[in-house]
């Protein structure tokens, strides 16, 4: 956990919304580096991480995405990345502690299933933040994807993949952060 952001790991759905969490699903609870604003951002996870913690895989979703890149029980119905998670697949969850994070301002805010703050949520007055809540960029999502791997409490990723939007973020950190891994997908 990264004490200096004040990071922490709640369950309680956002506020104005019933949240049905599924196996593996949690709320990460951060600020946004440049301005300061808390924000909750629901993760979605799949596989065991290791005692040694390096085993985390990072999937970064597309920019109108979700959490959802993969079914939470057998009997969901398919995630986004469907194809390329579970058992056996390209990101192995029988290998790897696959996690999928949602980002602020997330655009299907209004799905019961969506954690995310944005202007639609309350600030810490109680009043929706609508135009006031902060513009942020990809240096804010990296701080909120270092918290999460500090809550984990693993040194770096093993491996951030993402499409479209998610490959964006992924090659945008890379070059800045050393909890980046090398540029090659899971071995």
């Amino acid at each position: 956990m990264s004490e200096d952001r004040n990071t922490q790991v709640g369950a309680e759905p956002r506020t104005g919304g019933a949240v049905t969490a599924g196996p593996g699903a949690f709320v990460l609870e951060t600020l946004l580096p440049r301005s300061g604003v808390p924000v909750r951002l629901g993760v979605q996870s799949w596989g065991h991480l290791s005692p040694q913690r390096e085993n985390a895989v990072l999937i970064c979703h597309y920019y109108t995405g979700t959490t959802r890149a993969h079914r939470a029980t057998p009997d969901d119905a398919p995630g986004w990345w469907e194809g390329l998670i579970g058992p056996g697949r390209a990101i192995d969850t029988d290998r790897y502690y696959v996690v999928c994070m949602n980002t602020p301002s997330n655009v299907q805010a209004l799905d019961p299933q969506v954690i995310t703050s944005g202007p639609d949520t309350l600030d810490p007055a109680g009043i929706p933040w609508g135009e006031r809540f902060p513009a942020w960029n990809f240096a804010d999502l990296h701080a909120a994807q270092r918290d999460l791997l500090h809550f984990l409490g693993a040194a770096r990723w093993h491996a951030v993949i993402g499409p479209s939007f998610g490959e964006c973020r992924r090659s945008s950190g890379r070059p800045a952060h050393p909890t980046w891994p090398p540029a090659s997908p899971p071995s």
